[in-house]
């Protein structure tokens, strides 16, 4: 498929190929982190928004964008390090290494993302966490990952190979309850510097229980059934695109203020659509967002 033919329906041929293209630039950006992973001279500067990046996010997000040239690929590209290249609407977007701080602390809770948007929407997203399973042997079967075809399907598994990464389907929980609710969330520091502290407490008094998985893994569960919904309180482009078509691959939504583009930075939320829209709703009651006559975006 050419970005230009946009009419045209996405084949499963297309779809593979492009899987196997995102498999194997994650695996190949898995590389540079291991060798940087829990080791001593790793180093962290603070970019303007002061979140931490490493050579390994640099130079992870440079062989990304090589190799998806290097596989054919006519999409125009789109990363937390480097920007934009080409068109967005039809583009790859990349968070080369989501979890920075726990990877400079030497948590292994850090994974690749690569999205690809169509039209403007997320269609296809892998996400590969190098530190997460096999870290030795064969470079093709370590790690763990989650594959998502929006609206069409998801899987997980382990490595890059199409195989082994496609191992098992997954789907979100149909949970029907706030009140029956294991909530995945993000860092909570923003919460609290924009004095939601008390509307944050109303919300998890209001659901089962809640955990701070953070960032990508926290979608990862909802789209597998472990958890029900995940709340981020402030993401932006490179952060979605491929959480958002795992989710909707499983039969969930992730919703957001407003439709995410390169200038968005606000909240998310994930899991099935009447969860997902309950936790919505009651973020305008207690307070946490402002209370609007509109829906919550879901692309």
């Amino acid at each position: 498929m050419n970005p230009k033919q946009k009419t045209e329906p996405v084949s499963q041929s297309d779809l593979d190929q492009w899987i196997q293209w995102a498999l194997i630039a994650s695996r190949k950006a898995a590389s540079i982190q291991r060798d940087f992973f829990r080791n001593p001279i790793i180093e962290a500067d603070s970019k303007a928004d002061g979140s931490p990046v490493t050579l390994a996010d640099t130079q992870s997000e440079e062989i990304i964008r090589e190799e998806l040239r290097l596989q054919g690929s006519e999409f125009g590209l789109y990363g937390e390090e480097y920007g934009q290249e080409g068109e967005l609407e039809d583009c790859w977007v990349i968070d080369p290494i989501d979890g920075t701080r726990n990877f400079v602390d030497g948590l292994p809770g850090f994974a690749i993302l690569i999205g690809l948007r169509i039209s403007g929407s997320p269609l296809l997203g892998v996400v590969h966490a190098p530190a997460l399973g096999a870290m030795a042997g064969d470079p093709e079967l370590m790690g763990w990952t989650w594959i998502g075809i929006a609206d069409r399907g998801a899987w997980r598994g382990y490595g890059t190979h199409p195989q082994t990464a496609q191992k098992d389907a997954i789907r979100v929980r149909d949970c029907k309850a706030l009140s029956d609710t294991f909530l995945c969330h993000g860092g909570l520091r923003h919460i609290h510097e924009s004095g939601k502290w008390d509307s944050w407490s109303k919300l998890t008094c209001s659901v089962r229980r809640t955990r701070g998985f953070g960032d990508w893994w926290g979608h990862c569960l909802v789209a597998e059934g472990a958890a029900d919904a995940m709340y981020d309180p402030r993401v932006e482009l490179h952060d979605t695109v491929a959480v958002e078509a795992l989710v909707r691959g499983a039969g969930g939504v992730l919703l957001a203020r407003e439709k995410v583009t390169r200038n968005y930075i606000g909240p998310t939320v994930s899991g099935s659509s009447e969860i997902a829209e309950s936790i919505g709703r009651c973020m305008e009651e207690t307070g946490m967002v402002p209370a609007s006559n509109a829906e919550w975006n879901r692309d």
